[in-house]
């Protein structure tokens, strides 16, 4: 028998292979992962791009569900959600970064699901059930996914049905009231190649704040999701069809805010300061927060394999209505409330024809069709004195609600094509390019068109248009059959547009697209017969027109808005490491570890609504934390038929970063090494399996993200505290 090994971030799990070792013995080898992330399955080690690739069997050790917990210790990548939105994504690769989630602007790092690229941060905080596989590619990927790739991209693939009977639950109760189960069951029709899956989930949890003002627990979640799956591959044919249809409902609470306002801020002047409990999760939030959201996609993929050739197609539809309210003031007072209603719709079609034909030549060449519309409805419920609107009148008294309506409607076409061609048997080269048009129509009604329209606050229409083509050039040297150098270079952009959050005529834009020029070097090797996987990446990037957004007090009176505008250049640049080695049938360690040097070149702006620029190249880019790493080490214990008995420690550490742009006090994240741990039994027919799982064992508590909004009012929160529970799964 041999003994093959899955690495992957978080730690390490056994696999027993049926293939018999050619010594006719037992050897002890690392697992072939294949990926996707040139739009065609190879092996992780035969694809020069920096990528971490997270498997079936690791998610399902985890005991975090979604997306932010995938990052922790991967080289260079923060996943946070976005301050405020707990549905939403502020995710940072290399140093770039964006979090605003209005849907008029764009993300840095882009989602696929499924083959759909979801095109917003908003309600993309995906919970990871009945999940394939998680690919974290770092660097830009303009020529093959497009736009909003300039950090790089997190490519979701849900299982597949595999033609065959199983069933499957797993539940999971944990401390704060966590109620966790999913489940799953699949099974062919017949043997006309035609197969169908059913996956769902259920989470619920009391929440980890404790409202001082209400009396009561807050911060709960509960979410159901579900995902229908249909595989039709007739027996022998050329042709298979997929359908994806998946829904998520959200109905818990937004996550808490702390109030963090500093002396000189304006809730501080009116007696409310930040608060002073050393408890980061107490709070004292007077509104009735919520979440309402429901995500709704639908994914067809077909393919067609012709004798050298195989055509795919991937249409795919999404639709979020979202409702929410957050009270950033956070505190028992009303100063600030938002309450929006938000309406998105996406469809896409995709459709690329890959060679199968030779082994010295393969390209993939395809075109793109995008079409993304939202509607938005947000308040601005803020306090008059707050504003400076009522003089002597204390706060609390009047409220006055700044209404505003955005819409927009966007195209994006692209076409694109990438050949790897073979010089010699171990030098390949790659060249790629994409061609990316896009248009939007954009109109804003702003916040305060309801109190004292058209002078006050003018409703808004405007168009702009956008064109781009990314290149990229590589070339990748075969070693050694276990040993590959590469070097490339390639650009990305994030796209231009609107801005949704202005309260001014001149601050709705258009703002234009932000680019980045990317170099990078790498090593890809196996030793030891592949007991040891060792990869490393070196790169530079050169950012130019960054999209800065600086929350300011409105020239206009109406409380605060969101400027967003081209005005930094940057340099990000830095080393990455992915370690893995088998020590022996029972004990594996998986490592990594980044160092990023990112800092401005140019950064010459009006931070603070003045209306005068300043020059602020010493501040630090967001979510860019210098060292980022971790180390897991694997033990299982053979129990015979009785099963096995496995342990796993995860060890992840981040330097200290920023997660606002003018860096201030409140919103710094300090420097912090968490502990995860789980002991798992499974039985030996590998049916059952019991978990008991820690994360944060230490309960290291810290602020991971805060806000300043304008001189008026500032917010921030804590990371996750220590949850712990057991998780019981059943299978057949």
């Amino acid at each position: 028998m041999v003994l093959t090994y899955g690495s992957f971030s978080g730690g390490m799990h056994a696999v027993a292979s049926e293939a018999a070792a050619s010594s006719g013995g037992t050897s002890v080898q690392l697992e072939d992962i294949i990926v996707t992330a040139r739009k065609r399955s190879e092996g992780l080690q035969e694809v020069p791009i920096a990528i971490s690739a997270i498997t079936a069997i690791v998610l399902e050790q985890r005991a975090s569900p979604d997306l932010s917990d995938v990052g922790r210790g991967l080289p260079n990548v923060v996943l946070d959600p976005a301050p405020g939105y707990a549905n939403a994504t502020a995710f940072s690769i290399r140093g770039m970064s964006f979090q605003d989630p209005d849907p008029t602007f764009e993300p840095a790092v882009g989602i696929v699901l499924d083959g759909v690229f979801l095109g917003k941060a908003n309600a993309s905080l995906l919970d990871l059930y009945d999940v394939d596989s998680v690919e974290v590619l770092r660097g830009p990927q303009g020529t093959l996914f497009g736009k909003n790739t300039i950090g790089g991209l997190i490519n979701v693939k849900s299982k597949r049905p595999t033609g065959e009977f199983h069933v499957g639950a797993e539940l999971t109760v944990g401390n704060y009231g966590r109620l966790d189960w999913r489940g799953s069951i699949e099974t062919p029709i017949g043997d006309s190649g035609l197969a169908v899956k059913l996956s769902a989930l259920s989470k619920s949890m009391d929440g980890f704040f404790y409202n001082e003002f209400k009396g009561r627990r807050a911060g709960q979640e509960d979410t159901k999701a579900a995902r229908l799956s249909i595989l039709y591959a007739p027996p022998a044919a050329n042709f298979d069809l997929l359908l994806v249809a998946d829904v998520n409902r959200d109905k818990g609470d937004q996550s808490p805010q702390r109030n963090a306002s500093p002396p000189g801020y304006a809730a501080a002047a009116l007696g409310y300061p930040a608060l002073t409990d050393p408890d980061l999760f107490v709070v004292r939030e007077n509104a009735q927060t919520y979440i309402n959201a429901t995500a709704r996609g639908v994914m067809l993929e077909a393919n067609w394999r012709m004798v050298a050739h195989t055509l795919t197609s991937i249409s795919g539809f999404r639709h979020t209505d979202d409702s929410s309210l957050l009270d950033l003031d956070g505190d028992d007072i009303t100063l600030f409330e938002y309450p929006r209603s938000l309406i998105e719709q996406q469809i896409s079609e995709e459709i690329r024809i890959a060679s199968t034909w030779s082994e010295t030549l393969d390209y993939v060449a395809g075109a793109l069709f995008f079409r993304q519309m939202h509607h938005q409805f947000a308040n601005q419920i803020a306090d008059c004195a707050l504003l400076g609107l009522c003089p002597g009148l204390p706060a609390g008294i009047v409220s006055i609600p700044l209404e505003s309506i955005s819409r927009q409607k966007g195209n994006a076409e692209a076409v694109f094509a990438q050949g790897n061609y073979h010089i010699t048997p171990v030098l390949r080269v790659t060249v790629s390019g994409r061609y990316t048009w896009e248009d939007k129509q954009f109109s804003l009604s702003p916040p305060g068109f309801n109190l004292a329209p058209p002078v006050f606050a003018p409703f808004v229409a405007d168009s702009a248009s956008f064109h781009d083509f990314t290149p990229k050039l590589g070339l990748d040297y075969k070693v050694n059959a276990d040993q590959m150098l590469y070097v490339s270079y390639s650009k990305g952009f994030k796209a231009g547009g609107f801005n949704g959050r202005s309260n001014t005529t001149t601050g709705i834009g258009p703002y234009q697209p932000e680019k980045v020029t990317a170099y990078e070097a790498g090593y890809k090797s196996e030793w030891f017969e592949r007991r040891l996987r060792a990869n490393a990446a070196i790169f530079y990037n050169d950012y130019t027109d960054m999209q800065v957004e600086a929350i300011v007090q409105s020239a206009a009176g109406a409380g605060q808005e969101t400027l967003v505008k081209n005005v930094g250049n940057a340099r990000t640049q830095g080393v990455e490491f992915e370690g893995t080695a088998v020590l022996s049938p029972q004990f594996s360690i998986d490592a990594a570890a980044g160092y990023l040097d990112a800092r401005y070149t140019r950064f010459f702006a009006d931070l603070t609504g003045t209306g005068i620029p300043t020059d602020n190249t010493n501040l630090k880019l967001r979510r860019a934390p210098r060292w980022t790493g971790h180390i897991a080490p694997n033990y299982e214990v053979p129990l015979g038929s009785a099963g096995s008995l496995r342990a796993l420690v995860d060890v992840s550490y981040s330097s200290d970063y920023e997660t606002d742009v003018t860096n201030d006090a409140f919103a710094h994240r300090p420097a912090a090494t968490l502990v995860d741990a789980n002991i798992t039994y499974e039985s030996g027919s590998g049916r059952y399996r019991v978990t008991a799982y820690g994360e944060n064992l230490s309960d290291r508590r810290f602020i991971a993200n805060g806000i300043g909004a304008g001189g008026l009012f500032a917010f921030n929160q804590p990371n996750r505290p220590r949850v712990y529970g057991v998780k019981l799964a059943v299978k057949y």
